[in-house]
This record gives structure tokens, C-alpha cells and sequence, in this order.
């Protein structure tokens, strides 16, 4: 059966989604289960967002034919936010990059009982990331990953059982939940995430409307389980790195490699959206090749200053800097009100 373009182009937005926003459970549980019965506004505001921004980009990019993130900020602001952006946004897909090939290597040292577990993690997640990166092989793998994360958490979501996380249990604090807080961190996940993804959409903007429900909708379909599922332990997880690998580990070996597997698959999607982000801004530069496996190699020599270090330093700061940048295109929107009140302006100047 033949999947309709714009449900393709959701698919490949997720699987670039994917692995920064669902990996370890982490981003989850941070955006949205700490703040209890109120992380239910945060997820609404999330999908609902995430569809509209990714409509958004989608009718921008149609509109100026560009297909990279630069590519639409020079195409709308001109040469020097270009270059701006080519800075930022390609440092962005690099540091995402390195975040990917630390994640591999971790679940490299994790599930493979050989010396140099890590580095054979890494080179693995490298070379999947560059199979996948190919035209239009991101939304076939997006077909594959998103089912197998949707059971995955709705399998997690539905096991009640009690964890083993007491360790971190005893550190855990009373976080002050609200609605307004909620609402601010579902709108912050949703355009750090979309400042990832946003090359993405580009190269994937057929209908915008649809596109933008699709990809609200399949957000909602991981989001909705895997918060029930963190949800119902929160105090216990709340420090935990990996919360979705101690709720598996309710399933013993099994249940480790699963998680394990889901966890690679994810961050082999978002691997290959950054290379494919990264090889869209290059394709007008000499020796783009070159270039593209410069920057990789840079990535994986930054991978190895370790996971952490780089989703609390780096990664964080050029995310918001994106999402800033994402909110300077709203002007740019042909919005209905605007539209009709600038088409009722120039009648009755035509009519004068």
C-alpha cells in the first residue's frame, strides 16, 4: 500500500524527532512527568505546537523553494542572517551529531561484552546514520521506528508494576507543579525539538497542512504513552539518566536489550536527519563531500567528552538560540487575518 506523500513527510519529521526527544525517556520525563497531572497540558501544547510550526517551516519552504534551514532565513532576511544561520544551525547538526554517536557508544558499552565496545557503538551508529541519511530512506525508517517505540512505551504504560530505582528514590524533592509552567515547557520541547528537525521538514514539505497534522498527531501517539508510563513513577525516576531502561529492566535481559534496541533505532533516525540537514546546507559548497565527513569526524572526536557533557553544555544553548530563530519566522506567515485585512486595504485603495 502506497503511503500518502504528506504522511511520508511526517514519518521522516518523527524519525528525526525521535531520538533528542524519546531516547532515554530523560527529555520526557524532564518536559513533562516531573510536573504530575499537569504535564497533560504540556503534551497538548507540545503536539500542538510541533504541528504548527512544522506547517509553518513547510509553507515557508514551498513558498521560497528552499531546502535547508539557512536557505530559508537568506531566502527571507537576507545574506547575512545566512550566514548567521548556516553558523548556528550547522553547529546545532554537528553537536547533535556527536550527541547521537555518544548515545551509540554508551549502548555499544552497554549490550556488546567485547573491548572496545564503545567505539564499535559509535562506528555502527555512524554508518547506519550515513545508509539512512539517502533520499527518502528517513521516512521508511521513520515506518519502521514509529511503531516500535509506540509499543514499546504503551508496553511500559501498561505495566504496573513497581521499579527498582530506591537509590535515587531518596534524592527525589517535591517539584511545585503548574499549569503555566507546564504549558511554557511543553512549548519549549516543542520548538527545540522542531529547531533539530527543521532541515527535515524542509526536504519533506509536500501538503503543510497536512504535514503538520500528521506529525502533531504521531508525536501525540509517543508522547501520550511514554508520559503515563513516567508519570506513574515520577519520584522514583525523577534523577534517573535512563528512566525508560530501569522500566524495562522490569522485564529482565529481555527487556534490556529491547529497550536497548529501541534506544539505537531512535538515535540512528536523528543521526541520520542531522547528516541529512548538514549534507543539504553543504550542497552548494566545493567539495561538499569533503566538508560533510570533516564535520562528522569533528562530531565523533566531540562524542568522546561524553554524553552528559554535551546535552548539559552545549546542546541546550544552540537549541534555544534555534528556537529563537524559529519564532523571527512567524512574521514572515501569511496569516488569515493579515491576509484579508491587506487584500480589503488594497480593494479600497484600487476602489479610490
Amino acid at each position: 500500500m502506497r503511503i500518502p506523500a504528506a504522511l511520508r513527510s511526517a514519518l521522516a519529521i518523527v524519525a528525526a524527532i525521535v531520538g533528542a526527544g524519546f531516547a532515554s525517556g530523560r527529555e520526557v520525563m524532564t518536559f513533562f512527568s516531573e510536573m504530575g497531572a499537569a504535564s497533560w497540558l504540556g503534551v497538548g501544547v507540545a503536539c500542538a505546537l510541533v504541528g504548527g510550526i512544522t506547517a509553518m517551516l513547510a509553507q515557508l519552504g514551498a513558498r521560497t523553494e528552499a531546502k535547508s534551514f539557512p536557505g530559508l532565513f537568506g531566502a527571507l532576511m537576507g545574506q547575512a542572517c545566512e550566514d548567521a544561520m548556516h553558523m548556528s544551525h550547522g553547529l546545532l547538526m554537528a553537536i547533535l551529531a556527536s550527541v547521537m554517536l555518544a548515545a551509540g557508544g554508551e549502548l555499544g558499552a552497554l549490550t556488546l561484552p567485547v573491548g572496545g565496545a564503545r567505539y564499535i557503538g559509535m562506528g555502527f551508529t555512524l554508518a547506519c546514520g550515513l545508509w539512512a541519511a539517502r533520499g527518502g530512506m528517513l521516512a521508511r525508517l521513520g515506518g519502521a521506528v514509529f511503531p516500535l517505540i509506540l509499543a514499546f512505551f504503551a508496553a511500559l504504560a501498561a505495566d504496573g508494576r513497581p521499579v527498582d530505582a530506591s537509590v535515587y528514590a531518596q534524592r527525589a524533592y517535591e517539584i511545585q507543579a503548574s499549569a503555566p509552567l507546564a504549558l511554557l515547557l511543553g512549548a519549549v520541547y516543542a520548538a527545540l525539538n522542531l529547531s533539530l528537525a527543521g532541515g527535515v521538514v524542509l526536504l519533506n514539505r509536500a501538503e503543510p497542512k497536512k504535514v503538520g497534522l500528521y506529525t502533531a498527531l504521531l508525536l501525540a501517539a509517543l508522547l501520550i504513552p511514554a508520559n503515563a508510563a513516567l508519570l506513574r513513577h515520577r519520584e522514583e525516576l525523577q534523577f534517573v539518566a535512563m528512566p525508560s531502561v530501569i522500566l524495562a529492566a522490569r522485564w529482565g535481559t529481555a527487556g534490556f536489550y529491547l529497550c536497548a534496541l529501541c534506544m539505537e533505532l531512535a538515535v540512528v533516525s536523528t543521526m541520520a536527519a542531522s547528516i541529512a540537514s548538514l549534507r543539504a546546507q553543504l550542497a552548494g559548497v566545493r567539495s561538499g563531500g569533503w566538508a560533510l565527513a570533516g564535520i562528522l569526524a569533528l562530531s565523533a572526536l566531540f562524542a568522546l567528552s561524553g554524553f552528559d557533557f554535551l546535552v548539559r553544555s552545549l546542546y541546550p544553548l544552540l537549541g534555544w538560540l534555534c528556537a529563537m530563530a524559529l519564532l523571527a519566522l512567524t512574521a514572515f506567515v501569511d496569516w488569515p487575518k493579515r491576509v484579508k485585512f491587506l487584500r480589503e486595504a488594497r480593494h479600497k485603495a484600487a476602489g479610490g
